[in-house]
This record gives C-alpha cells, structure tokens and sequence, in this order.
C-alpha cells in the first residue's frame, strides 16, 4: 500500500521533527501539541487497524492558547501504552478542550483496563518502579504543568480498574 506508507512516514517525519523543535520551546500553541498527538496517533492507527476510534472535542478558540511542549501527547501515550494496549477491540481514546469558567480544560480519557488505586495515589507525584513503566511521563507532565502555571494545573488523575482512566488538568486563561 505504498499511499498507506507514503501517508505514514510523513506522520512519523513530522512527529520526529516536532521531538527535536519542541525541546527548544517553553511553551507552543495547543494546536502544535495536537499536531504532534495526530501525527503520533497516525502511526499508532497504523498498529491498532480497526481496534482504535479517536474521537476529538476541540474549541477551535483555544487553539492559540500556549502549553508546555509535550504536555498532551505523553498523556495519550500512556493511554495507549497502559491503558488499551492489551484489548482486543472497541479501543477509545478522547481528547477533550474546552473552556470552564476563565480556565482550559484539557482531558485525555481511555476505555482501557484502569489503574490499581495504590498505584494511582503515586502517579505524576513521584517516580513509581514497577514492570510496566516508571511513571516519568506523567510525573514531567505534571512538573511542567505546575512550574509553568501553578498547583492548581496539577494533573487529575482519575480511574476505574477494567473501566477506563481520565487524565485533565486546567490552566488559567
């Protein structure tokens, strides 16, 4: 399917080169982040054939609003890596932005096997030793998120084990 490929490796072009600029960045537009989330969840579609539906609920008017680089997309990677990896079919993955009050929400939630409450209490806290990861993206995340726009941008984890796991947090417009 060389259009298949063609289409690919421009998403996986654009997602390395995005790795490489972002490094240098403070702070990108949440459109640029969810170009790179897009351009990585080409490639991973490409892995799930017909098992994964994105679905996106975006306002188009914080689009220009700024957000650390790689904030959204190491959420929804662990979505992937954590949460549904392992189901066999009717995977989901949703990605929502939207105003409340004065703040931005943005939320990563999965219909993926959940997390264990003990492990939840650590995440994006603290580095967390286990099999299936260290909890590093996460803790980053949520470092960035809280040197960049204060406490109250801490991740919200939350999480029902076989169920699925939502992960948002809020900034101040």
């Amino acid at each position: 399917k060389p259009d298949e490929a063609r289409r690919l490796l421009g998403s996986l072009s654009y997602f390395l080169r995005q790795n490489v600029t972002g490094t240098s960045s403070d702070k990108i537009t949440i459109e640029q982040e969810l170009l790179h989330v897009k351009a990585f969840l080409e490639l991973i579609e490409a892995r799930f054939i017909d098992r994964l539906t994105i679905n996106y609920e975006i306002d188009d008017t914080l689009l220009y609003e700024m957000i650390p680089p790689f904030t959204l997309q190491p959420i929804v990677e662990n979505a992937i890596q954590h949460g549904i990896k392992d189901k066999e079919e009717n995977c989901l993955v949703k990605i929502t932005i939207h105003k409340v009050q004065e703040a931005i929400e943005i939320q990563v939630e999965d219909n993926g096997k959940g997390i264990s409450p003990v492990r939840l209490q650590q995440l994006g806290k603290d580095k967390v030793e286990s099999e299936i990861g260290t909890g590093m993206g996460l803790y980053n995340v949520n470092r960035r998120l809280i040197m960049t726009f204060g406490k109250r941008a801490a991740l919200n984890i939350k999480s029902s084990q076989g169920i699925g796991t939502a992960i948002s947090f809020c900034i101040e417009k």
